[in-house]
């Protein structure tokens, strides 16, 4: 979408600098539910035009990304950078990124409580919040020397051929137990909500066609 602005002159001879071509690109994305957008006030087009866009998850749905791969995804690079001593680097580029949209004038949402919290129960949705906690770790310096916790969440980057105990071999085939039963259990839940999803729009649709009869 680059080069698509243009100038425009009204009948009092005043220009204005547009750029259709985009807004409707933008408006229709967000229409579909793909993007979030912010919009401020723009003095040179002089319009509220969009400053911020963030991606929704069905946008990924387009690249036949669906939701798991997504979560994959992010999950695995916060394993990378996590395991390669990253994390705190890959923040301090965030934090700098963020410096400068704020210098450049970007709209920001630290104001707009409403889209902030739009965006934290997107992330929460996403993500879950046993995901959020393990992100939000940090890496311990000597974390190869660590026992295997029992937290069923707390991270853990280590194999059978990494444990140097027995206890330790035990330790990590229970995690690894626990962690399959908490997915099953979800699995459960989440096909039990398809079949009351399904009734409840039977009895609607049953309902529908006695009023309607």
């Amino acid at each position: 979408m680059c080069n698509q602005a243009y100038v425009s002159w009204d009948k009092n001879g005043k220009n204005r600098v547009r750029y259709d071509t985009v807004l409707n690109a933008i408006q229709m994305l967000e229409d579909a539910e793909l993007i979030t957008v912010l919009r401020e006030y723009d003095r040179l087009g002089q319009k509220h035009k969009p400053m911020r866009i963030f991606l929704n998850v069905e946008f990924f749905l387009m690249f036949n990304i669906t939701e798991k791969e997504l979560r994959k995804i992010l999950v695995d690079f916060h394993k990378y950078q996590f395991v390669n001593n990253r994390v705190n680097q890959t923040f301090e580029r965030y934090k700098k990124h963020l410096d400068k949209l704020e210098n450049k004038g970007v709209a920001g949402i630290k104001q707009h409580h409403s889209l902030k919290n739009l965006l934290i129960k997107r992330r929460k949705d996403l993500l879950g919040e046993h995901v959020i906690k393990f992100v939000s770790q940090r890496k311990p310096v000597n974390y190869l020397d660590l026992d295997i916790e029992s937290d069923v969440f707390k991270p853990c980057f280590r194999s059978f051929a990494d444990c140097n105990t027995t206890e330790e071999v035990q330790k990590l085939r229970k995690r690894l137990y626990d962690k399959e039963r908490i997915r099953q259990r979800a699995r459960e839940k989440a096909a039990n909500d398809i079949l009351y999803r399904k009734a409840l729009k039977e009895s609607y649709m049953t309902d529908l066609q006695h009023y309607a009869s």
